[in-house]
């Protein structure tokens, strides 16, 4: 593996030394795919490196829009032969910028959505470049589901490689755990099919160890059974009522039943109708809630959240799963400038709580929240060997996040991140979520992040099928 003095970001090779492609081997690739590729100054190639966060702006050497996985093969080999750094580009809403390599050889699947489900055994085949959103339009419509996340732009691919926590997740665990196989083309070129009894140690890998193995060109996940409409919707609170609706979050949590999926939110209201106007702008708290399992059963489980006095509005009501998953993608647009810092917590004690509810009256921003996502159930019966997702036993998350628009802004948004989440992880010491780690992290935060995975299997695995480190997977 890469020596842990080598800066992190950009990924390049083991060496840790950027590889610029020389011109004529540039010309010959383009040759082997004709009209599949762009370089720089080109119609479609800043489209093709324009990904969610604005913050990361690196220039790959070029950019392959592959048809099909032969054509795939045929750009692998050419990296692995001239010893270039491969990148993936997904959906691209990665916070550190996965999909992006300065000088690399981009694989841009972003034009690859399709997702096909087979009613008669539930099981979904998604290309490389399906959106939440386009999984969520093929499946739940039709009483299917695949547990995902909460942000319908969220690359399926992504998400899954480094674990996939949602609404869903404390009934049916994490997106990895209903990785049922995968199409892959190793960094040599080889195009294989992964699942248990086919190379099951690069699909242990592959369910949560954050990529950095091979390339995804299909995934197999296996969907599950649900009603398209769940009673589900935010939760508004008066400013005067945060601190009570943060211990009733803490309380409600620890009694919900697993069907219940639910975050609290600090953050500044919108400037909504539903919200009365003295409010827009102001620290307020919000409770979002999903109720995932039988209808009948839905309104007794969310009533004792939404119990109590300071309520500024209550938009809980049924409302079908695909249009709940896109209710918060506005608050999460493309091209603002993001940071984001993430920690795994045990608990919701005094001491944690009233460092949110500090940082929480001091935003940088309008875009500036932190969110607190409950987590345990399903997610923690899996055991902690069987897949490569970290942290299974951990009964929150916490992510303090922040967007603005000015760079000059920089730096008062990404201290007031630092200095929440350092405080929170003082007290926690445990690590934050893989798909949430920044392009400034350190060695030690991506340690964190994969505590309790077996990370001598998880580097033998990436030694065996990427030895050259095209991909530049970390551990």
């Amino acid at each position: 593996m890469r020596p842990e003095t080598t800066p992190s970001i950009p990924f390049v090779n083991f060496a840790g030394a950027p590889i610029q492609p020389a011109p004529d081997a540039l010309a010959a690739l383009r040759a082997a795919l004709p009209g599949r590729t762009l370089a720089a100054g080109e119609p479609g190639y800043d489209e093709s490196r324009g990904i969610w966060n604005a913050m990361i702006d690196r220039r790959p050497a070029l950019v392959a829009r592959c048809a099909d996985p032969g054509e795939v093969q045929t750009a692998v080999r050419f990296a692995a032969a001239h010893g270039i750094a491969l990148a993936v580009r997904g959906g691209g809403h990665n916070i550190g910028g996965r999909a992006l390599v300065e000088g690399s050889l981009l694989l841009d699947f972003s034009a690859h959505r399709d997702v096909r489900l087979d009613e008669a055994t539930g099981e979904v085949v998604a290309a490389p470049g399906a959106l939440l959103g386009d999984l969520d339009r093929a499946t739940a419509p039709r009483g299917w589901v695949v547990p995902s996340g909460i942000v319908s732009e969220t690359g399926l691919a992504g998400l899954t490689l480094g674990g996939g926590f949602g609404w869903l997740s404390r009934r049916w665990g994490l997106t990895c755990d209903h990785l049922i196989g995968a199409e892959v083309i190793t960094t040599s070129g080889e195009r294989l099919e992964v699942d248990e009894r086919h190379h099951p140690d690069l699909f242990w890998a592959l369910r949560g160890g954050g990529g950095g193995c091979a390339i995804v060109t299909a995934f197999r996940c296996a969907a599950r059974r649900m009603d398209p409409t769940v009673l589900a919707g935010p939760i508004f609170h008066r400013p005067e009522a945060t601190a009570a609706a943060a211990e009733r979050f803490r309380a409600q949590t620890l009694e919900a039943p697993e069907e219940v999926g639910s975050l609290l939110r600090l953050g500044a209201a919108p400037p909504a109708p539903f919200l009365p106007e003295e409010l827009h702008g102001r620290p307020v708290a919000v409770t979002i809630l999903c109720h995932g399992g039988e209808s009948e059963r839905a309104a007794p489980a969310l009533a004792p959240f939404r119990a109590g006095g300071g309520l500024a509005a209550d938009l809980v009501q049924p409302r079908p799963f695909a249009a709940f998953q896109a209710m918060f993608d506005a608050g999460e647009p493309r091209g603002k400038r993001n940071y984001w810092k993430s920690e795994y917590v045990e608990a919701l004690d005094d001491e944690t709580l009233a460092i949110l509810l500090e940082a929480h009256r001091h935003l940088p921003s309008p875009s500036a929240n932190i969110k607190v996502f409950s987590l345990g159930g399903a997610v923690a019966r899996v055991p902690a060997d069987a897949t490569a997702a970290a942290h299974r036993d951990a009964r929150y998350i916490v992510v303090v996040a922040t967007s603005w628009d000015d760079p000059a802004a920089d730096a008062a948004n990404i201290g007031w991140v630092r200095d929440a989440w350092r405080r929170v992880h003082a007290r926690s010491g445990r690590g934050g979520y893989v798909n949430f780690l920044t392009d400034d992290r350190s060695p030690e935060e991506t340690r964190a992040a994969l505590a309790g995975v077996d990370l001598a299997r998880l580097r033998a695995v990436r030694r065996t099928w990427d030895p050259s480190g095209l991909l530049g997977g970390e551990a």
